[in-house]
């Protein structure tokens, strides 16, 4: 259990296994379009998890 912002990054490694369970179990082919689709994906996730913003203070606001 922890908050969606710590595991999102975790959950995109996702794609990682499918291309390769999908390689090793059901003889798809890995093409390089698959490949660098995953790299691209995984590398935006590693940054985005680099560069977490500061959490901000909670308000509240009333309707008026």
């Amino acid at each position: 259990r922890a908050e969606a912002k710590a595991l999102i990054p975790v959950e995109y490694t996702a794609f990682v296994w499918a291309s390769l369970l999908g390689w090793f179990m059901y003889g798809e082919r890995l093409t390089l379009v698959t490949i660098s689709g995953t790299a691209l994906i995984v590398a935006g996730c590693l940054i985005a998890a680099r560069l977490r913003p500061n959490d901000a203070e909670h308000v509240e606001s009333t309707a008026v």
